[in-house]
């Protein structure tokens, strides 16, 4: 059978068709290059989520390395002020069960409400640090 235009009705059939397959032919190709533009793909886990944590750990040792910061323990460093508190809770001029941080000079506010709470317990060694 011949149509209006001279094909016939299975070539007019096909020249209809033919976009849609067009599409389907490119869908089926990207689907086997790959796939289309989607958020989550397969490989996303491994790829952004390492790779984000990586980034983070890479950006501190360059820090680290950028400022000279040792990350190594060193048996040799002391802290002698807290040593001071010792000896001298040691020798009794301070309670052993005085908190050091009412030793400090800097208080926060909740340390300064404890600190007022037990004047009367620790207040005469409060300032037992200042004198040298």
């Amino acid at each position: 059978e011949k149509t209006t235009s001279g094909a016939s009705r299975t070539e007019f059939q096909l020249q209809a068709r033919t976009p849609r397959l067009i599409s389907r032919c490119r869908e089926a190709l990207a689907a086997a290059m790959g796939g289309t533009t989607r958020l989550w793909h397969p490989k996303w886990f491994s790829r952004y989520l390492w790779g984000t944590i990586a980034s983070i750990h890479l950006t501190g040792f360059v820090a680290d390395q950028t400022y000279g910061i040792d990350r190594k323990k060193n048996p040799e460093f002391m802290w002698p002020w807290w040593h001071e508190i010792m000896r001298k809770k040691e020798k009794g001029e301070i309670p052993m069960d005085m908190p050091g941080y009412m030793l400090c000079k800097y208080r926060n506010e909740p340390e300064e409400r404890w600190t007022a709470e037990r004047e009367e317990e620790y207040g005469e060694f409060m300032g037992a640090m200042d004198a040298e």
